[in-house]
């Protein structure tokens, strides 16, 4: 499930809303099960990502050298370098000389994915002892309309994205994708379960929320 924010009122209908800023919002009746809403949210995804696209289009402040890019969040320097490697070394990105402003970003977030991968599969690690729930799989994927997903079949996927975010929110999307194995929904027992190892969970969610704001300048 991609990320939202829910409002409901006296409507009588639901609503998808894609705001500038505001990122994906669902506008639900009062009564409306979260299911119904989640279900509304999937069968509109192909046209909620064309209008999240866009909006990064017109949005997107580019990458240069010289300029910085988040890591676990704090934010690191890009620098040229000789030769054809990109990556990061623990104290800035490097890319090679003479990249188009395009080929930076993308370069940027292949150093993303690279860096991160490691540091979700150790905290995954580390949280699937507390809870009980192993996953089947652990990858990291091109997605920017979620942090993270768990498929039917207990496969996790992370967003290349939360290589940006520092190490408690990192936990909390490991979290919250953990507690999918055991109940593939967002029902009351699902968040029941993440409060139980991370009572501060909702701090996390708003927080999160900024950062997908900030990665919306460029991405």
């Amino acid at each position: 499930m991609m990320e939202y924010t829910l409002i409901r009122s006296r409507r009588k209908t639901l609503e998808i809303r894609v705001r500038t800023g505001a990122g994906v919002e669902a506008r639900a009746p009062l009564d409306t099960p979260i299911a119904c809403v989640e279900d509304f949210i999937a069968s509109k995804e192909a046209w909620i990502l064309k209008m999240l696209a866009a909006q990064r289009l017109n949005l997107r402040a580019p990458l240069n050298y010289g300029s910085k890019a988040p890591f676990m969040g704090e934010d690191f320097l890009i620098v040229a370098r000789d030769g054809d490697e990109a990556g990061f070394d623990g104290e800035r990105f490097y890319i090679p000389v003479g990249q188009s402003l395009e080929a930076i970003r993308k370069l940027i977030i292949t150093a993303l994915k690279k860096a991160g991968e490691p540091i979700f599969k150790r905290r995954a690690a580390y949280y699937a002892d507390i809870m009980g729930l192993y996953p089947s799989t652990i990858k990291v994927s091109a997605a920017t309309s979620r942090w993270g997903s768990c498929s039917s079949k207990n496969r996790v996927n992370f967003s290349w994205m939360l290589a940006a975010a520092d190490e408690a929110l990192i936990d909390y999307v490991v979290t919250h994708e953990l507690a999918h194995i055991a109940e593939h929904n967002h029902s009351p027992r699902f968040w029941a379960l993440v409060k139980g190892v991370l009572p501060d969970y909702k701090e996390r969610e708003r927080e999160l929320r900024n950062l997908r704001k900030k990665l919306g300048e460029w991405m």
